[in-house]
């Protein structure tokens, strides 16, 4: 696209044309001659060679080519409109954003306590806590999306600094008559010596004794899958 570079000015008009799916209205919107609008994409369609809009009587609509420009036109006007809001929370004292990315467990049990207690002793910081599964937060981590994760331990963690945070005890259920009932503490490679009933394949507990299980290069071997822990007791 030699002779055009992206601007905001004509990325904010292609997105207002498309929403209103009519160049005068979106022209109208933006405060702007309908010609101005209609030369700014002209400019852009001429130095790709292609066509973004399908002009007609009832208005217009992005072409293949339209719709990918206008989705990353999206994302580069929201990049800037988070931009522009992290710079005025600098003018304004912030002195730092940390991207916390955390799987449910963590969020709901440890973490709102120590974020809290962190954001008391550094009043300004902000800190963005999003909720995503173990896999997504290392992956965010490794991929720079988040500054922070907190995550099981069987995901993969290639090419992260990884530190313990915290510890959950697993405690297995049993009938009084089972070959396992009178054990003070039973290993996991006792466990996998016998047939389970398990929460649904997919399930944040299925995944991570699946881990579990693929370190000791071992299958768990399942009866049966519930959707809760109640039904498992009930089993």
């Amino acid at each position: 696209m030699s002779g055009w570079r992206p601007d905001l000015t004509t990325l904010k008009l292609f997105v207002a044309v498309c929403d209103e799916a009519s160049i005068t209205k979106a022209a109208e919107r933006e405060a702007i001659a309908p010609s101005a609008v209609s030369k700014r994409i002209a400019e852009v369609e001429s130095a790709a060679g292609v066509m973004l809009l399908v002009r007609g009587g009832r208005g217009v609509k992005p072409t293949a080519a339209g719709q990918a420009f206008l989705e990353h036109a999206r994302r580069i006007l929201e990049s800037t409109t988070l931009l522009e809001a992290e710079l005025e929370e600098y003018g304004q004292g912030a002195r730092g954003h940390v991207r916390l990315w955390a799987h449910i467990s963590s969020m709901v049990e440890l973490l709102p306590k120590d974020v809290t207690a962190f954001m008391l002793q550094h009043p300004n910081v902000r800190v963005d806590l999003q909720e995503r599964v173990s896999s997504a937060v290392a992956q965010g981590v490794r991929e720079g999306a988040a500054d922070l994760g907190v995550c099981l331990s069987t995901v993969d963690l290639f090419g992260v600094r990884q530190y313990p945070y915290s510890r959950d005890e697993l405690v297995l259920v049993c009938r009084d008559d089972h070959a396992l009932a009178n054990e003070a503490a039973v290993d996991f490679d006792q466990v996998m010596a016998h047939d389970l009933v398990g929460l649904q394949p997919g399930s944040r507990m299925e995944t991570f004794l699946a881990g579990l299980a693929a370190r000791k290069g071992r299958k768990l071997r399942y009866r049966s899958h519930v959707s809760t822990y109640e039904a498992a007791l009930a089993t």
